[in-house]
This record gives C-alpha cells, sequence and structure tokens, in this order.
C-alpha cells in the first residue's frame, strides 16, 4: 500500500499533499521509477529512481513554469556496490566521494574545498587519522598536519590533537610519538572517576548543593581544551554525578579567570532540573506539570521569574514574565504554527501563513506606537524574495540555482554578489554596492580568511577563534568562553547543556542569564533584572525591565539585520537569540559565524552532506521567516522544532557505517515506527517498545509466530537527560535502533529472548502470555519527516 493523499490538519482536498508515481521512460532510459510529491501549494518535487532503487536526482519544483527555479535538480551517482560517489548540486559542483574494500568512506572532496579530507580506520572501524585540505597545504611530506584520535580500551576517546606527519605512510594500528606530546594536543577526556569532582570539592558557599559523592563509574569527568603550543590546557571542565547518572556539578576553569567557576544541579527522580545554583549561590528552581512540562522558574527566595500553560498539543499557551511583569498570550492554527504572540501592551506579532508553511505575512507593534505591516513573497523553491513594510521601505532578492544570493535591491540600492566560478561555485568574491566593493578571501577548506580589510582564523575544527585583533578561547564543547576585544576581556560560564549561565568582564560577575529549557528569559545584572520577549523565531523583540517597563525594542530585516531599535537598553542577543558581536557585525551561530548583512555564513555547513541541494554558505534554506540554525549546523523549522531535531540526529549517524546500516534496516522496513523526545524514568536515556504480533490474537502461545506489529513499536529519547550528562543522542539512538533492528531481522529469537527477560515467574520458567491486539494508537511513519525535509 502506497500512500497517495495526505490533508494535513486544517486543509481540505484542494491543499492536500498528493504522491504519484510512475515510471520514467522518456529521457532517462527505461527502467527508471519516479515519485512526485505535491506540496500544500501544488509545487511539485519528483525523485527519479534507478532500475535499483538507488535514488539518482531529486527535482525540485519539477512541474513549475518559472524559469529561475523549475527543475532546479539535484543528482546523485553510485558505485557498482551501491555506495554514494557523488552528489551534483542544481548550480553545479559536485562532491565526491571514496570507499575502502570495507566500504568506509576515505576521501571527501567538496565542491568549494581545494582538497579532498582523508580518513583511515583502525581495525574497529573507527577513524584513527584525517587530513583536509588545509592541513595538506601547510608543508610538504612529513610536514603537513594530521588531525589523530585515541581511543580508551571501550572505545571512548581520550585525546584529539593536530600534529605536523606523513598521512600516507600512518599506520592506523600503530600509536606514534606525536599522539603522547605535550604540544599536539588539543581535547583530552577522561572517564571513570579519573580527575573528577569529588564530594570534598563542594561549590564555595554551596556545598550542600554540590557536596556528595559522584557516581563517574562509566562516565566523562573530565574534559581539557590547549589551544596552543604549550602542554596546558586554557579550558577545563569537570563533572559530577548524582546515583541516576544526571550531571551534579559542572566546574569550569578558564584561562585568565580567577578561580574554578561551578554550576551546580538537582533533579527529580525523572532526571528533570529543580534547581540549579550559580557560581554567586543565586539559584533558579524548575517545576513541572503533570505531564512533564515546564511550569514555572523562580529564584531562591519564591520569587517567579516565569509561568508556562501549555496547549493539549504540548505548545506554550502563556507565558508569564516575572511577578506578573507582562503576560503573552500565544494562539496556534490547527497545524500547531503560532500565528499571535500577544504581550499585551508590550509587544505583539501576528503571523499569517501560506499552505506551505511559509510567513507571509507579520503585523507587529511594540507598546503604543502604531502597529506595522511586513509583507513577504518567495519563489517556487520558497526562497524569500520580497520584503515591504509600512511606509514604503521594501527589499528584493535573487538567487542562483543553488541559492546562492546574487543580487539584493533596497530602493534604489542594489548589493551584487560575485562568485568564483566553476571550480568553487559557492565561495563569494565579492559584493558590490553604490561604487564601494568589499571582497573575500578563503582558505584550502572554503573558509572565509579575509572579509574587506579584516582577517579571521580558525582552529582545526573550523570554529572561529579571531576576527581582526579581536580573540575568541574555545572549550572542549566547541563553545566560546571567551572574548578579548582590545583591552576588554569577557568570560562565558556554560551550563551543562551550553547555555551561557553568567559573564564575567574581567574578573567581576556582570550578568547571570535565566533559561527555561533553551529560551533566554531574563538577565541579572546587580540589582537589575531583564525579561527577554522573544518571537518565533526566537529573535529578541522586547527587553522589559523589574517594573514592566520597555527598555529595548528590536525589528529586524528577514535575514537578520537590525532595521529599527529603540530604548536605553541593550543586549548582545540578538536575532534567533544568538550573540551579536559588535567588532565584527557578525552573529556567533556556535559552529559557524554568521553575516547577517550578506545573508550567509563565513564557512560551509559542516552538515553539507545533509543538505546537497542548496550552498552550503546559504543561511536556514534562505528561508529565515520559516527556519532557524540552532546551532550554524542544521535547518529547524521554527514552529516546530522537536519535530525536526530527530532528523539532524539520522543525518549524524548516517556519517558512519553503523549508523548507515541500522537506519537503513529501520527505513526500509514496512513497519512503521514513531521517534519521541519525552522524560524517562529511572536512569533510562532511550526506550525501545517493540510490539509484537502473535498469530492467532487472543491465543496462548509461546511466541513461535511471533513478528514486528505493524503498529505499536516506539523509540523514546531523554534528549536532555543525555546532554546533561555529556553524551551523544545519537548514541543512544544507536543503541535504540539495534533493538528495532535486531527484532527485524530475527523477530522470533528477538521475542523470545525479551519474553524470557521480563516474564521469569518464582520456578524460573517462562509464564505464558496472552496475545492481544495492539494497544499503542497507529503510529507515525518518521520517514514523513524527511519528504518534508526534501520538499523544502
Amino acid at each position: 500500500m502506497r500512500i497517495s493523499r495526505v490533508v494535513p490538519p486544517g486543509h481540505d482536498n484542494n491543499s492536500a499533499v498528493d504522491t504519484r508515481y510512475g515510471n520514467w521512460t522518456t529521457r532517462t532510459g527505461p527502467g527508471r521509477s519516479y515519485v512526485t510529491v505535491d506540496d500544500e501549494k501544488g509545487v511539485a518535487t519528483t525523485r527519479v529512481y534507478d532500475p535499483y532503487g538507488r535514488m539518482r536526482h531529486v527535482i525540485a519544483d519539477s512541474a513549475g513554469t518559472n524559469v529561475a527555479t523549475r527543475n532546479n535538480r539535484t543528482s546523485y551517482a553510485y558505485d557498482a556496490l551501491d555506495r554514494l560517489i557523488s552528489t551534483t548540486m542544481p548550480g553545479g559542483g559536485t562532491t565526491r566521494y571514496a570507499y575502502d574494500t570495507l566500504g568506509r568512506m576515505t576521501s571527501r572532496h567538496h565542491p568549494d574545498a581545494d582538497g579532498a579530507t582523508l580518513y583511515k580506520y583502525d581495525d574497529l572501524g573507527r577513524v584513527r587519522f584525517s587530513q583536509d585540505a588545509r592541513q595538506r597545504a601547510a608543508g610538504t611530506g612529513a610536514n603537513r598536519k594530521v588531525t589523530y584520535t585515541v581511543y580508551d580500551d571501550f572505545g571512548r576517546v581520550t585525546r584529539v590533537g593536530e600534529a605536523a606527519a606523513g598521512f600516507s605512510r600512518l599506520d592506523p594500528e600503530r600509536s606514534y610519538p606525536f599522539e603522547n606530546d605535550a604540544s599536539s594536543w588539543r581535547s583530552r577526556m577522561t572517564y571513570d572517576g579519573g580527575d573528577a569532582v569529588t564530594d570534598s570539592d563542594p561549590v564555595a558557599g554551596n556545598g550542600a548543593a554540590s557536596g556528595g559523592p559522584n557516581y563517574a563509574q562509566g562516565r566523562l569527568t573530565r574534559a581539557q581544551e590547549n589551544t596552543d603550543a604549550d602542554a596546558a590546557a586554557e579550558v577545563v571542565h569537570e563533572y559530577a554525578y548524582d546515583h541516576l547518572g544526571s550531571v551534579r556539578v559542572k566546574q569550569v576553569e578558564i584561562e585568565g579567570l580567577t578561580g574554578a567557576k561551578t554550576a551546580a544541579y538537582t533533579h527529580d527522580l525523572a532526571g528533570r532540573v529543580t534547581r540549579l545554583v550559580y557560581p554567586d549561590g543565586a539559584q533558579a528552581r524548575y517545576a513541572y506539570d503533570g505531564a512533564g512540562r515546564l511550569s514555572r522558574v523562580g529564584d531562591a527566595n519564591g520569587n517567579t521569574l516565569a509561568a508556562y500553560t501549555h496547549t493539549a498539543a504540548g505548545n506554550i499557551e502563556t507565558h508569564v514574565a516575572g511577578e506578573d511583569i507582562v503576560t503573552g498570550t500565544y494562539t496556534y492554527n490547527p497545524r500547531e504554527w503560532v500565528t499571535d504572540l500577544n504581550y499585551a501592551g508590550t509587544f505583539r506579532p501576528k503571523l499569517t501563513y501560506d499552505l506551505a508553511g511559509n510567513v507571509t505575512r507579520q503585523e507587529y507593534s511594540h507598546g503604543s506606537a502604531a502597529s506595522k505591516t511586513a509583507d513577504y513573497a518567495y519563489d517556487d523553491l520558497y526562497r524569500i524574495t520580497g520584503f515591504d513594510l509600512t511606509g514604503g521601505t521594501s527589499r528584493d532578492y535573487a538567487y542562483d540555482r543553488s541559492g546562492n544570493l546574487t543580487s539584493v535591491v533596497t530602493g534604489s540600492s542594489r548589493l551584487n554578489y560575485n562568485y568564483s566560478g566553476t571550480s568553487t561555485p559557492n565561495r563569494l568574491d565579492s559584493t558590490a554596492v553604490a561604487g564601494a566593493t568589499t571582497t573575500y578571501a578563503y582558505n584550502q577548506n572554503g573558509w572565509m580568511t579575509a572579509r574587506g580589510a579584516n582577517t579571521l582564523t580558525y582552529d582545526y575544527r573550523g570554529l572561529t577563534t579571531g576576527y581582526g585583533s579581536a580573540r575568541y578561547l574555545m572549550d572542549p564543547d566547541r563553545r566560546r568562553v571567551k572574548k578579548t576585544v582590545g583591552t576588554a576581556i569577557t568570560y562565558y560560564l556554560r551550563g551543562q547543556g551550553g547555555n551561557v549561565l553568567a559573564e564575567y568582564s574581567g574578573q567581576n560577575l556582570s550578568a547571570k542569564y535565566v533559561y527555561a529549557g533553551s529560551r533566554r528569559i531574563a538577565r541579572f545584572a546587580g540589582d537589575s533584572a531583564s525579561y527577554y520577549l522573544a518571537d518565533h523565531l526566537g529573535s529578541t523583540r522586547s527587553l522589559v525591565d523589574g517594573e514592566g517597563a520597555v527598555t529595548a525594542a528590536y525589528d529586524y530585516w528577514p535575514y537578520g539585520k537590525v532595521l529599527a531599535s529603540s530604548g536605553t537598553g541593550t543586549t548582545h542577543f540578538r536575532f534567533t537569540g544568538h550573540e551579536r558581536d559588535a567588532e565584527s557585525s557578525l552573529d556567533y551561530m556556535l559552529a559557524r559565524s554568521y553575516a547577517y548583512d550578506v545573508g550567509r555564513f563565513l564557512r560551509p555547513d559542516p552538515m553539507q552532506d545533509e543538505y546537497p541541494g542548496i550552498s552550503p554558505y546559504a543561511y536556514a534554506n534562505n528561508n529565515p521567516l520559516k527556519y532557524v540554525d540552532p546551532d550554524g549546523r542544521e535547518i529547524v523549522f521554527a514552529s516546530k522544532e522537536d519535530e525536526k531535531r530527530f532528523e539532524v540526529y539520522f543525518a549524524n549517524l548516517r556519517k558512519t557505517e553503523t549508523g548507515r546500516e541500522l537506519y537503513n534496516t529501520v527505513q526500509n522496513a514496512t513497519e512503521k515506527f514513531e521517534f519521541t523526545f519525552d522524560p524517562l524514568s529511572s536512569n533510562q536515556l532511550g526506550l525501545a517498545e517493540i510490539a509484537f504480533d502473535v498469530s492467532p490474537p487472543g491465543a496462548t502461545v509461546n511466541a513461535l509466530d511471533a513478528r514486528v506489529s505493524a503498529q505499536g513499536s516506539a523509540v523514546t529519547i531523554d534528549e536532555s537527560r543525555i546532554s546533561e550528562l555529556g553524551e551523544m543522542v545519537e548514541g543512544t539512538i544507536v543503541h535504540e535502533l539495534r533493538h528495532l533492528s535486531d527484532a527485524l531481522k530475527n523477530t522470533r529469537s528477538y521475542y523470545v529472548n525479551s519474553f524470557l527477560e521480563a516474564h521469569m515467574d518464582h520456578d524460573d520458567r517462562p509464564q505464558e502470555i496472552r496475545a492481544n491486539e495492539s494497544k499503542y494508537r497507529f503510529l507515525k511513519e518518521w520517514r514523513e519527516l524527511q519528504e518534508e525535509r526534501n520538499r523544502r
């Protein structure tokens, strides 16, 4: 049975998603098949498959009439073993892959790099050495650089570094002196309690919050980052865990900042944070409703910092800032897209969408000021092409086939973009407006190294470490923890999830931040308080003080440049909540820096293999009102972030042979599985619930006729706990996928084993069980998430 029509909530047959199947025999040869999906607006995307079932082309706007967008084709090629060997972008530019005899990727060459990145694996299939184009150009022969990775006996990474070595001569099964060289290591990890925070290391003045035993066995207890040529670490993280495995203490040392700074956590039995103690002893306390959703954030004195209610679908319904300082009411359409954020008398945006979820209108007002209306236009690839604001302000955007901006016209002013050409097709060479030209330069990896007169520097991972004379220091989690601009130094204390909890100006604590999940809700500096009011993208639109007075208001152009601002207050967390660097006019988006003035990132997307049809420098699929990029590596639907997170994790899994195999096993199964993020009890990080059918229903059997049910099987991931433990969500997903894969491959054996484990009686004999019809709701096919992304 194949799906032919899906009618989304609130739609009818005139705006359904239709799927058509057929054979492609005219131009692409006999035996090829195609699947065409007409979205809610009737825009078609066609996927063409070869006789072996391999996808050869994805053709966006395949039935369109606009020459600029129609038949926008991304192509794929494979070798005789069905391995992907190339992808070609719509505007030209090919990524090429090569493999060893075991099917492991040994070379990846993206079109905007001057050469390939090479990989070598040990006998267990783990990457031991890699060398990118920049490292290869650092010298000749043995003077070229390589990245090395060292593992312990349990397969955990203990050391990552960069050293001079001849890549072709390296044996992955050998150890080399440079791997133990005191100056070559960059990241070092310790597990199982070694070098860990202990019960004798409480937070200064907060021993009750942080003291206690450290349940560290099998867990990361120390992580260090070394950014220069000496042996000493510039950043050190130490961790202590509670009996459920949640991070209880994170202690941070940063070069130049006096004393270790500590964040201490308390969790309930479901693993949810109930208390966070800051380095100065201040506290944030968290309460949850019966469904496990955050309902209140307060301080140690009983004051409310934020309160929430939720809709039946789990979205925020009301948000009260502070002690009834201002209340926001959220309204949604049937597809759970937010249509109204009403902070009465303070800030109110109302959103209108087209059938495909593109924001076509935003009516917004600040306080008693007159309401303004912004209208947005899109092409048939859903790239924003027009912006018109009340009062005559307008801006038009144009793109090439791969989604690189080619011009931005604002009134009578035209900004033109010029690109490198066919060899590195997506590198921006220069921009020109009103006779003024800005030129750009890149290194061998396609990372921008010059922006006009300013130079940029990077570490071996591609993280921005310098702009002009400014310098940035990164921690083991790849997050910025120190900024030096002239004589001004800012230090950042980040919590276990990466949020900035505190900022230090020199040695002085200058600000503390409070969060509801990943949402920044308040800033405290001395005796003053500021509360953040954000739009659907997470962009800061208003700041209010403890009395409810608006101290700052911001409006933005579509790609993030400030359009208008007012008030005496200010914040450096602006567009989509990311930090805006005044010294560079760039947004720090964690994995990459973003130039909002030209709507592009400065280096290719680290996840560009997952978005082969769009320029790796493009921001948010060129639809910045619909999508956000939380960390510089992914495209997320702003109104439904949870639904998209699994796509990112699956994309990461498919980078490895094991991950691809497990993913493909589940992906190709006829059974349907639901993947959800929810808190789990006890010390579970993930849970695979596999429903079995036995024949006949209602009969007493011993599972000899068991098979995985077409409905009722699900995977639940406790993402927050995994993050707190410093573990990888992908690792937990792999573990749960193994259960699904094992059950699919050998259902009877898996069922019997599960039955024996779960149903042993006191005599150690398996009980007979009565098979029932599935008790679970019919499960969505999570592959539809992939289809949604491919239709973008």
